[in-house]
């Protein structure tokens, strides 16, 4: 049986990978990877010429990862590399200005306000000066609000992220991979 998750890894979401503008070749960071769902078209877009590094702060999460990796055949690109972070928000192992894009999708509502502005700190670190950020900000004030998010609107997620030396490229709504389905969502492109 095809269901809706394998639609997403192999069809839907290496469409939606390539129509933000990830390319073949690209080092690409998914920050928050959880269990792959963006990881893995990220890493049919790539290809064996690029490399994803899937971040996640559960070893357990990681492992889950890399087996499905294997179950789904795309251990043949070699180009998955997953990092335990511990919790961190520090980005480990990674060399500063070598990143091409870096996503947090889902994951922004975790976190506080200083947390936030540390990641972004981050980010700026390891980014190309041309490199892409992508946000898919889900549990804003306007979808399904959440936890660190709830009260923020999109307008002020960007204003958030710009304070710290990051320009709005676009923002388009997509349809995205959440929790096992599809669903329409707000994404954010930044450079610096």
């Amino acid at each position: 049986m095809y269901d809706s998750t394998q639609k997403w890894i192999f069809e839907l979401g290496p469409k939606f990978i390539s129509s933000i503008g990830i390319k073949k070749g690209n080092i690409v960071v998914d920050f928050g990877c959880n269990e792959g769902h963006y990881t893995f078209p990220i890493a049919q877009i790539v290809g064996s010429e690029g490399k994803v590094y899937a971040i996640d702060n559960s070893e357990s999460t990681l492992n889950d990862l890399k087996k499905e990796s294997m179950k789904l055949g795309l251990d043949k690109f070699r180009n998955i590399i997953t990092i335990n972070n511990n919790g961190s928000l520090r980005i480990p192992s990674i060399e500063e200005k070598t990143v091409d894009c870096l996503l947090t999708f889902d994951i922004l509502h975790y976190l506080d306000k200083k947390e936030r502005i540390s990641l972004y700190k981050e980010i700026n670190k390891i980014l190309k000066p041309d490199g892409n950020y992508f946000v898919y900000p889900k549990h804003h004030k306007n979808d399904w609000p959440m936890w660190n998010l709830a009260d923020l609107d999109v307008k002020d997620i960007i204003n958030e992220i710009e304070s710290c030396g990051f320009r709005l490229t676009w923002k388009r709504e997509f349809e995205l991979f959440h929790y096992y389905g599809l669903n329409r969502g707000i994404v954010l492109n930044f450079s610096h």
